[in-house]
């Protein structure tokens, strides 16, 4: 019989440009066909690319996407919550020369972004599932969130892009970490992915494997988590060397300034006067529970020691708090 050619689904192609392959020349040493899908996939009247890629870019922002079943849009997938929405961004993004930044700035600046995750019980009653986005749905960052997230919080956040993945090392306790240079930590995105020694701060928190492709993440609640916060070495690390900038910057006696500082670079708020009071209890013990634990003669170097150990361990306990991974 003939050959056959490369081609759509004749059901796929009602009402769109047709499937034409055009061969750019033996010299090209390409047949074109990837190049003719492409166009085919990105025409501005195709019903399903703009609407997946705004329904992904959507359920990256609010937890679940319009259409709950990402990557089925056919007729065993879930009726989206929000078709004239979904039309509505679709259309957007085309108009928008498919920038995806553009739908990010978008999306973010709504009414339905911005709204707060309290719940009243009457929208509670309404509106259980927040089906109708009546209220934030409170959700956790990811794991690579969380982990770019301490680094920016402490200052210990190396900047440069691109260059050679950052090299990761197995501490005593089994913990896999990222190595630091002289100006911090890179991004997670820079940092050696290895199937057998995954980072451990990703892994506890849902990162997809490398294999296969992760359509919706995970969201486990475990112990492992806590423990991880709350034993991490590198963590510590970054508490304690927070704690020393904070003393460089505000000197060790103003206590309110530096608790409204730890405020305002993890939570990105101010803290009440209730919670200044509290902390600044809470350090006030605390330094006298190092006091007695250093052992160091020099009584000015065993006070410094003793405020900046209550510090850091003030900045732990934020940097593992739900406040700090969720995104309220």
């Amino acid at each position: 019989g003939d050959e056959v050619q490369p081609g759509v689904p004749v059901v796929l192609s009602k009402d769109l440009e047709p499937f034409l392959v055009v061969p750019p020349g033996p010299e090209a040493g390409t047949s074109g066909r990837r190049l003719a899908l492409a166009k085919w996939l990105v025409q501005p009247k195709h019903p399903l690319t703009s609407r997946v890629m705004v329904n992904r870019i959507w359920q990256e922002h609010f937890g679940s996407g319009i259409v709950s079943t990402p990557a089925n849009f056919g007729v065993t997938g879930a009726f989206p919550s929000h078709p004239r929405l979904l039309d509505w961004l679709a259309t957007e993004f085309v108009s928008r020369d498919w920038s995806i930044k553009e739908m990010h700035r978008l999306i973010v600046t709504s009414t339905a972004y911005r709204q707060s995750s309290t719940r009243p019980d009457f929208e509670d009653a309404l509106d259980p599932d927040n089906s109708w986005l009546s209220r934030m749905t409170l959700r956790r960052m990811d794991a690579e969130q969380r982990y770019d997230s301490m680094l920016v919080a402490t200052e210990r956040l190396d900047r440069k892009a691109f260059g050679s993945p950052v090299p990761v090392k197995i501490e005593k306790d089994g913990e896999v970490v990222s190595e630091f240079g002289a100006r911090g930590g890179r991004r997670s995105l820079y940092v050696l992915a290895r199937r057998r020694s995954p980072l451990t701060m990703l892994e506890l928190f849902d990162v997809p494997p490398m294999m296969p492709n992760c359509i919706q993440r995970p969201k486990s609640i475990v112990p492992t988590q806590a423990l991880e916060l709350m034993n991490s070495e590198q963590i510590s690390n970054h508490a304690k060397q927070l704690a020393l900038k904070l003393v460089a910057t505000h000197g060790s006696d103003n206590v309110p300034a530096i608790v409204r500082d730890v405020y305002l670079r993890m939570y990105t708020r101010f803290p009440c006067e209730s919670e200044v009071k509290r902390a600044v209890q809470f350090l006030n013990d605390l330094q006298q529970v190092w006091l007695r634990r250093l052992d160091i003669q020099n009584d000015m170097e065993r006070k410094f020691q003793a405020q900046t150990n209550a510090l850091a361990d003030l900045c732990h306990i934020i940097l593992s708090s739900a406040e700090f991974s969720y995104i309220n």
